[in-house]
């Protein structure tokens, strides 16, 4: 469903990638996003991502005073300046809400909303490295930092803002309370890496132990063939794993005097270590015409390890359509819709019952601005 938040008009004042990814995601399912059309910044005009974070808006022509006539008839606004800067440009959320009380402040600074890191450079890598991300991944060859070749964690803390938006505009419509909200780049980093910030004695930690990229754990890590070719197995569960200790010929692990027939204990460092190497010394044993029997004829989720050229050329991609094109005239593709929606915020085609400020506004600007195709 792609007009899930039609009538619903979202202002994006963001000067970085996370809060201009937020608002267009809310524009794939139907919002009308505007973005003040201010001068280029030559950093930022030819990079892809911005193209893309900009793929369902329309440019409104700067000018005196456009931001806050925008804000006040606006259903979302989103910032993404540091607290002081936001206070200064008048763009917190208690004046932009003093004209529009039912307006959703959406604020997604790029770091932290306060402390130390909260007024640093926007800067993904930066991010990486003081929250201790950057030290976390596998993917190298030695105990070093890893820096991301994709922008992950924008990626993250654009989503994350979507949906905090989304659960707002649906309480706005449902309940008539109107809401601030914070989503930061340190809320995208636990996010995405909960279960590695847990510290609890005898805790298990499957990422950050081994930075060669295959992984700790021996059922959802990297193993290389004999002919040359990795492949990655993913079999987390019970059922899965037992499928894949069946096709490797592997069962009697679980008659090791460390497993005892417990599943539980692949947990544990000294026995995922045994299992590790038993399963990479089989899987180097492989070729390319026995990988299906360790996979798909057992059901056990696995894949080949691609270049991201394979993986975009995929039938997979194309099915589900991964992959759409991003404005511009250099073919650059980005990330399809993320997901498909059921239902609408407003099921019928009357205005919606804000229950908070008047609506007139809103038409007022859809007759101004027309809607983005």
């Amino acid at each position: 469903m792609e007009h899930a938040f039609r009538d619903v008009t979202v202002l994006d004042l963001s000067v970085h990638p996370a809060g201009a990814i937020a608002a267009m995601h809310l524009g794939e399912y139907g919002a009308r996003v505007l973005r003040i059309d201010a001068a280029p910044d030559p950093l930022k005009q030819d990079e892809a991502l911005w193209r893309y974070a900009h793929r369902t808006k329309v440019a409104v022509p700067a000018g005196e005073g456009v931001v806050h006539e925008i804000a006040s008839h606006a259903d979302v606004v989103v910032v993404d300046l540091a607290v002081g800067e936001l206070e200064d440009a008048g763009l917190d959320a208690e004046r932009l809400r003093a004209n529009n009380p039912s307006l959703v402040h959406a604020w997604m600074p790029p770091h932290a909303a306060r402390g130390p890191a909260a007024d640093l450079p926007g800067d993904e890598l930066l991010l990486w490295a003081w929250t201790g991300l950057a030290s976390q991944q596998p993917g190298a060859t030695s105990d070093h930092p890893v820096a991301p070749v994709v922008p992950i964690i924008i990626y993250e803390q654009g989503a994350l803002g979507a949906t905090a938006i989304a659960a707002a505009l649906i309480e706005r419509a449902t309940r008539g309370a109107a809401r601030s909200l914070t989503v930061s780049g340190l809320h995208a980093v636990n996010a995405m890496n909960t279960s590695i910030r847990i510290d609890l004695a005898g805790i298990f930690r499957p990422f950050g132990a081994n930075k060669d990229g295959t992984g700790v754990s021996p059922q959802f890590r990297m193993y290389r063939c004999r002919d040359g070719v990795w492949v990655f197995v993913c079999a987390l569960t019970p059922p899965f794993f037992f499928k894949l200790l069946e096709a490797l010929d592997l069962m009697e692990l679980m008659l090791l005097p460390e497993v005892e027939g417990e599943f539980a204990r692949f947990v544990q460092p000294e026995v995922q270590v045994i299992v590790n190497a038993r399963f990479a010394e089989r899987m180097a044993e492989l070729v390319e015409a026995l990988r299906p029997l360790a996979g798909i004829e057992l059901g056990v989720p696995y894949a080949p390890v691609q270049t991201r050229a394979d993986w975009a050329g995929s039938a997979t991609v194309a099915a589900n359509d991964l992959l759409i094109p991003v404005p511009g005239d250099d073919a650059t593709t980005g990330p399809g819709l993320p997901a498909v929606l059921s239902a609408t915020l407003f099921p019928d085609e009357s205005a919606p019952a804000r229950g908070l400020g008047e609506t007139a506004g809103v038409d007022t600007m859809r007759q101004k601005v027309p809607r983005c195709l």
